[in-house]
């Protein structure tokens, strides 16, 4: 019988105090005591000393930290006000307080005043933001109906993932009703047909002006990043037939923004989420992200140890308060529980090389005591395995639970293309599978306490095997912690019990003699569940004891575009189909720079045409290292790797890809456009001589190169001036000796701005198929996950 859940009202008033641009002493809220919140986090061995080099007159945050309550908050403010700082928020009820300063001596004074445990900066980089001055404004933005046609055609059959973990046969006991869940990431698009609806407006803020909370639309809807808005399909997209649909249909959805337009989330953003989702009735809160600029924050770390602490006391109160934190493991394929360098750290600046690091630096929030810790999987293509996803950190006693974020199609804000539904990779796309698995929990165990929730969702949780030949796994926990999570069992349906069978692949558009993975649920347990592919059976697999089948099948080679039925039939008489469509990608084509075109600046735009919406992957040599570029590349027994320039936490675009001279070669990936045009601007470039290539994929298969482009950079040539029109029967004036004539208009040779999301150093050949490529950009962005991909987005 399906329980009807009581809203859970905040035990106790927090009060958000914003400090005025006079510096006057914030009022402060509830009275919280005076002892020390919690337990301090210890140090290990020690971690290589860093330090943030901080200018006097640059506009800095920091997090100073004291005793709980009132006496507590009074010290801190005392502390910065004489150090010439700035009050931005108070948090007494964890004894945190958010300052500013332009002083580069700010945290040695405060840190020595009485009454102060911690303080340190939140970031290395400048506050970009400005400085703290009030509330901000409000702005209202149009929100649809829930009944808004959705365009294109429905996408639910490329859910493998919520077939998986048995969403689809929960949904008939359980959605989720009553439960409130907090996406605590870029925003959520209100205008996505499957979003509208969906979302409290009056549970939902925006974090990223200095922590400082504002509940105007503007402030928590995406601007920069769609990380959120995948994010938030996947936990709870509406239950309407078309489109996608989320683990939790009927819950609903607090859009709690901490990624800033630069797709940072610094501490005292997350800080604010954490404490905002404690005091607002958020039942279970998802961080598909980690807390920036450090990979890792170290307790040894002069420079770190605040910033952890004050991030660690919000969570902890959060939890007191009832709220289940979910967190993204991270993307980076690390081992979390041998942590020895940190080569990404700190991200807004310049990073450490090789940063040494411990057992006491962390990775947060999904390394803080409390928060449930996500690794991702994948679901195989030749074979249909599930396993841990490649990019996935992992380490024992490190990871509580796993969920698909291979190959995840979800809401996104509206592309080039006009797409409104999209696939992304990372940890950032497992972690909302686990809320959502939370929210079934919490609806029908309306009593229970976060640890109660946690220990469910372990206890539920598919075992799954290690994978064969990789030695890393030890144990299958050290990948997968306590297994798949289930949705099934969250919502109380016994194996077999669906009313319905469910099938799911990650793409329904094929390449004709390709296996591709498949997933079925619903059917009875151990049955023989034949497969058929049009009208040829493909296999017959039994059901395990869940009654679910994960497998692979293909379509004929040879078979001719279009569609084919693909359908599961078990010996109960239960089936369930999706319809594949079988096409081959052709290879997108390059117009600009043009053949043997002297390009006369630094930097070039690569232009051309590829298919509608498409992942267009642009390539560019070195022609004298690389003379036939991807041949050559691929033909060297370790061929140089570029380095990847520079990327946040979250989902966002970089406008140009910096050419890498040390390895010879950088590609950049972009989206076409609705028309199929394509443009990624490369910098940097030296004299010489280049090729330009390009492979495209629409998340099912790779397409073969385009024909390389060769031409040259040769900055020292002057570029012609434009030849003057001449008058009727005059004779038009010659161009300079030597020089190539000017690109015909509408072929731009320079950098413009493209856009393009620059990644280097990967092996193309290693994508055979699109789910490959789409793994391949969750590694290249592994801090987004966690923010987590996606708000960085742990995309």
């Amino acid at each position: 019988m399906k329980i009807e859940r009581k809203s859970r009202l905040a035990s106790g008033a927090l009060t958000f105090a914003v400090a005025g641009a006079l510096c006057l002493a914030p009022a402060t809220g509830a009275f919280a005591g005076t002892a020390t919140t919690g337990a301090q986090l210890t140090t290990t061995a020690a971690a290589a000393p860093t330090a943030v080099a901080v200018k006097d007159g640059e506009l800095m945050n920091y997090v100073v930290n004291t005793a709980t309550g009132a006496e507590g908050i009074a010290a801190a403010t005392a502390a910065v006000t004489a150090a010439g700082g700035t009050v931005v928020m108070t948090y007494p009820e964890i004894g945190v307080t958010v300052a500013q300063s332009t002083s580069a001596a700010f945290q040695g004074t405060v840190q020595a005043a009485a009454g102060i445990e911690s303080a340190g900066p939140t970031r290395t980089a400048a506050v970009t933001e400005g400085a703290a001055s009030g509330t901000p404004g409000t702005l209202s933005i149009h929100q649809p109906s829930a009944e808004a046609a959705i365009p294109g055609i429905p996408t639910e059959g490329n859910q493998w993932d919520q077939v998986a973990i048995g969403s689809i046969s929960a949904h008939g006991t359980e959605t989720g009703d009553g439960v409130l869940v907090g996406v605590v990431d870029s925003g959520i698009d209100i205008t996505n047909p499957d979003l509208a609806g969906q979302v409290d407006a009056a549970a939902s803020v925006g974090c990223t002006t200095n922590g400082v909370p504002n509940t105007a639309q503007s402030a928590w809807v995406p601007t920069t990043s769609d990380h959120g808005t995948h994010v938030a399909g996947t936990i709870a997209a509406a239950d309407n037939g078309a489109g996608v649909v989320g683990v939790a249909p009927g819950a609903k959805l607090a859009s709690v923004k901490v990624v800033s337009d630069d797709g940072f989330i610094y501490p005292e953003y997350a800080i604010c989420g954490f404490m905002w989702s404690a005091t607002h009735g958020i039942d279970v809160a998802n961080h598909s992200y980690y807390v920036d600029p450090w990979q890792f924050w170290c307790t040894d770390a002069a420079d770190q140890k605040a910033g952890l602490e004050a991030v660690r006391r919000a969570v902890e109160y959060s939890t007191d308060q009832g709220v289940l934190n979910v967190a993204a493991a991270g993307n980076s394929d690390y081992d979390l529980a041998n942590k020895t360098i940190d080569t990404d750290s700190p991200n807004d600046t310049t990073p450490v090389p090789d940063r040494p690091i411990n057992a006491g630096c962390l990775d947060i929030p999904t390394e803080v005591e409390g928060v449930v810790s996500v690794a991702s999987l994948a679901l195989t293509p030749s074979t249909g395995a599930i396993s841990k996803s490649s990019f996935s950190n992992y380490g024992r006693d490190k990871i509580d639970v796993a969920a698909p974020g291979s190959g995840i199609w979800s809401t996104i804000t509206k592309n080039a293309a006009g797409d409104i539904f999209g696939s992304k990779n990372g940890t950032s796309m497992a972690s909302p599978h686990v809320a959502g698995v939370a929210a079934l929990l919490a609806a029908t165990n309306p009593s229970a306490t976060p640890a109660q929730l946690e220990q469910l969702l372990k206890s539920q949780a598919t075992p799954l095997p290690c994978p064969e030949g990789d030695t890393r796994c030890k144990l299958p926990s050290d990948f997968y912690g306590a297994g798949m999570v289930n949705a099934s069992a969250a919502a109380g349906v016994a194996p077999g019990a669906a009313t319905e069978a469910s099938i799911g692949v990650q793409s329904k558009r094929v390449k004709p003699g390709t296996l591709f993975g498949v997933v079925t649920d619903g059917f009875q347990p151990n049955e023989q569940v034949t497969f058929t592919v049009g009208t040829q059976v493909a296999k017959t697999v039994a059901a395990d004891a869940l009654g679910r089948v994960n497998t692979s099948v293909n379509l004929p080679a040879g078979a001719a575009d279009g569609d084919y039925p693909l359908t599961a039939t078990g010996t109960s008489g239960k089936t369930a189909t999706v319809t594949m469509t079988a096409f081959t990608l052709a290879a997108p084509t390059l117009a600009a720079p043009t053949v043997d075109q002297v390009v006369t600046a630094d930097s070039v735009t690569v232009t051309g045409k590829g298919a509608p919406g498409a992942t267009v992957q642009v390539e560019l040599y070195d022609s004298v290292k690389f003379p036939e570029g991807p041949v050559t590349r691929k033909a060297q027994a370790t061929p140089a790797a570029a380095k990847s320039s520079s990327s946040t936490s979250a989902d966002q675009s970089a406008a140009d890809v910096p050419f890498d001279p040390a390895a010879g070669w950088v590609f950049g990936q972009t989206t076409a456009g609705a028309d199929g045009s394509f443009s990624v601007t490369f910098t940097g470039l030296p004299d010489g001589d280049f090729l330009a290539y390009a492979l495209q994929t629409d998340g099912s298969q790779v397409s073969a190169y385009s024909a390389g482009v060769a031409f040259s950079v040769d900055t020292a040539v002057v570029a012609p001036e434009p030849t003057p029109v001449p008058t009727d029967g005059a004779t038009p004036l010659p161009t300079a000796p030597g020089v190539d004539p000017a690109p015909a208009a509408g072929t731009p040779v320079a950098s413009n701005g493209s856009g393009s999301l620059p990644a280097t150093g990967a092996d193309v050949s290693l994508l055979l198929g699109g789910a490959s490529l789409l793994a391949v950009l969750g590694l290249l962005f592994a801090g987004f996950a966690r923010r987590r991909s996606e708000a960085r987005t742990k995309a």
